[in-house]
Formats: structure tokens, C-alpha cells, sequence
């Protein structure tokens, strides 16, 4: 994420290529959406800036070295578009130098430039050799509290088997502009990682009942965003969310791409079986929340956290769903 910008290659043949389809189709759904796209004058500059990198193929194995797309997006910030970008078989986020070719000998264990030191180096190594789940210290440091808590989520036995094939998942960043009381945790499904608050995000480095709770529930929720992304088709997301709930989608929505905008609108019906407000933000809030409030259930975590989740909110048919979902993932 803090690599610099590949040297333009101001190629004129990179200006004359037809764009890749995915960017084509992703321009058309969000150039209302997004205000660059909505400006002529901005889209066209973009588009030609774009245009010197993401035509880039170092290796010459037929992908290119980068993307303009995030998390199904159009964006300002170019994204690696391999997860070994120098091709010495190293992935980027494990490389100390991911991009430029060197030799690397690569180890089963922690990289030491991203070792995490004392007891938060404890969680961070068990996190690592159970779940192949490495904590970041990004532009914040994780600490010993919160890994051990996040440790505990992933030795649920739902997320346990679902994690042995998820490749969808690998990271979690200390990010420092996440605090708990707001703006809790991210997942970026390009990076294949979630980003949460670390010690800048807490007074103390020793959490409390409460705290432990928001933070599994947290972890769940992004969990949730991993699993929707990794299992679930957007028809079946239109489908069940329609069925389930009543979410009101136009008819004519496309179901090519779970990253629709449509999907990122909010409920406007009146039904109340939701388990928080906070999932009728969108599609994708309600799925990741209804799965966090579902594992909350089946783990009884209210008898070890606080009851959170109260389980009258999930209807039957809702609950069905989500276990089947689960079961066929493990």
C-alpha cells in the first residue's frame, strides 16, 4: 500500500488499447456514483493517466502488473493486480520488497520485517500458524488483547472450517484512523484483509468486557464481508435479501456483479426483522451482519461476551439460509 507509482511509460500505444472489459463495465454502472466519473473533464484525465499503467505486465504472464479497480470500484489509487508482483514467488504483503525482483528465501514463518515483538508477537504468530492469518502493524500497532480476542473468533468452529479453504482472507492491519466507538474495522476485498484499530484506538492496552465484545462482533461482521464476497453470487444476495426481507430492488437489476451500486443502497421498506439498523445500510451491511448475528447465535457467544446479537431478530427462514451457506463452505 505504500508502494510509490510505477514510472509512467507514456507508451502511445497504451493510449490506443481497448480498455479491459471489467473497467469498461465498471466506468458504465459507477459514472454516476462517483464524482470523478460524473465530470467529463475529470473521467477523460483519469482515464489517461490510468492508461500508462494499466497495460503494465512485467512478467509477460498476461496479467497486468496493476488495477484501477478497488473493491469493484473505479479509483484514484492504482492496486496491485498480482499477489507476487516481482515474481520471485514471495507474496507482496510477506515480501520486504515486493516490488523488485531479489532473492528472498522464503520461510513458513513470520517475515522478520513484519514481527510483532512481545506477547502481542505471541498472538500474532498462533494467528499465523492455526489460521494463516497475518496482523499487520500498519499506521498503528495491534497489541496483545486485541489478537488474543481476534483469536478466539477465529477458533469458532464455523469460522475455523470456512477459514481452512477461504482465499479471500489473509491479513488484518492495525490501521490508526479505525476507532472503535465509530468507524470500527474495514475489509478491502482487494487486498484480501480487513483493517482495525490498534492501540491508538484504545486508552488502555487491556480491554474490557465491553470492548471485547464490539471487537468480536466487529471481526465477525467483517467476516462476513469476506464470506458474502467469497461464496455467494450477487442473484442469490438479490434473491434472499428480497425474500428474506423484502429489500425492494428495482427489476431491472443487473445481476452480473455483486458490486452493483444498487447493492450499496439503503432499505426503504418497513419490515423490522433486521438485527441492527446498521443492516439496512445496504445489501452487503445486512448480509455481513445477519452472518455475524447467525455465528453469535450458533456459538452462544452471549454467554461468553454479552448479548449483542439478540436472536429474536433473525427470522427462521433467514437463519436456514446463512447455516446452509456455512455448511457448504466448510
Amino acid at each position: 500500500m505504500a508502494a510509490p507509482l510505477p514510472h509512467a511509460v507514456h507508451n502511445p500505444d497504451f493510449q490506443k488499447r481497448q480498455l479491459p472489459n471489467e473497467l469498461v463495465q465498471a466506468i458504465e454502472v459507477w459514472k454516476d456514483k462517483i464524482p470523478f466519473l460524473k465530470n467529463e473533464k475529470q473521467r477523460e484525465l483519469w482515464l489517461k493517466c490510468i492508461r500508462n499503467y494499466i497495460f503494465i505486465d512485467t512478467n509477460h504472464d498476461g496479467v497486468a502488473d496493476w488495477t484501477a479497480l478497488v473493491d469493484g470500484r473505479p479509483s484514484r489509487i492504482l492496486f496491485p493486480n498480482k499477489p507476487n508482483i516481482n515474481g520471485d514467488g514471495i507474496p507482496n504483503v510477506l515480501d520486504p520488497n515486493p516490488y523488485v525482483a531479489h532473492k528472498v528465501t522464503q520461510t513458513s514463518g513470520i517475515p522478520e520485517h513484519l514481527k510483532i515483538g512481545g506477547k502481542a508477537g505471541v498472538w500474532q504468530e498462533k494467528l499465523w500458524l492455526d489460521y494463516k492469518v497475518m496482523a499487520v502493524n500498519h499506521t498503528d500497532k495491534h497489541f496483545a488483547d486485541e489478537l488474543e480476542t481476534i483469536y478466539s473468533v477465529f477458533k469458532l468452529d464455523p469460522i475455523r472450517k470456512w477459514k481452512k479453504r477461504d482465499q479471500i482472507f489473509n491479513v488484518i492491519y492495525a490501521f490508526r484512523s479505525h476507532f472503535p466507538k465509530a468507524e470500527a474495522a474495514a475489509f478491502h476485498p482487494t487486498a484480501q484483509a480487513m483493517s482495525l484499530a490498534g492501540k491508538a484506538g484504545y486508552e488502555n492496552t487491556e480491554l474490557n468486557e465491553k470492548q471485547k465484545c464490539k471487537l468480536v462482533a466487529t471481526v465477525l461482521h467483517e467476516l462476513g464481508h469476506a464470506f458474502l464476497i467469497e461464496n455467494i453470487s450477487s442473484q442469490e444476495l438479490k434473491d434472499a435479501a428480497t425474500k428474506l426481507v423484502g429489500w425492494d430492488f428495482p427489476s431491472w437489476l443487473p445481476t452480473s456483479s455483486i458490486w452493483n451500486p444498487t447493492f450499496f443502497e439503503s432499505y426503504s421498506g418497513h419490515q423490522n426483522s433486521f438485527v441492527s439498523n446498521y443492516a439496512k445500510s445496504n445489501a452487503h451491511e445486512w448480509f455481513a451482519e445477519t452472518f455475524a448475528a447467525r455465528i453469535w447465535e450458533k456459538e452462544s457467544l452471549d454467554k461468553q461476551y454479552c448479548p449483542m446479537f439478540p436472536g429474536g431478530a433473525i427470522s427462521l427462514g433467514t437463519q436456514g439460509w446463512i447455516d446452509s451457506l456455512i455448511a457448504a463452505s466448510e
